[in-house]
């Protein structure tokens, strides 16, 4: 039986893609960052420009649920709570979860080579 492979343009993109969004977010949180700080140094925005950006704050209470639980079972169970959290963790459903790693392909040098020769 022949082996069928995906969509190489397809799996070149994605590639593509994930690195330019994973360098697109370095930029906008760098330049969030300075921008912030233009604000902050009393800056205005520009009004030429087609968008406007507008800095403003927002009180927020940051709560974390899971430690807050995690609080208040080992008040409740004590030492218990160590078996609790094992049984718990045993006994949780396993879902397998696609993933998807974006790796160098170490033969494409090799194959690209072959072609130029040929």
């Amino acid at each position: 039986m022949a082996i069928k492979y995906l969509n190489q343009e397809e799996v070149t993109r994605y590639a593509q893609l994930s690195a330019d969004i994973k360098r697109m977010e370095g930029q906008k949180e760098k330049l969030r960052l300075e921008l912030i700080d233009g604000f902050k140094e009393g800056l205005k925005c520009p009004r030429r420009g087609p968008y406007l950006i507008v800095l403003t704050t927002q009180d927020r209470r940051n709560i974390s649920w899971k430690d807050e639980f995690i609080k208040l079972a080992k008040e409740q169970l004590g030492k218990a709570w160590v078996k609790y959290k094992t049984r718990i963790e045993n006994e949780a459903p396993v879902t397998p979860t696609p993933m998807m790693l974006t790796e160098v392909n170490p033969d494409y040098e090799v194959e690209e080579q072959k072609r130029g020769v040929a």
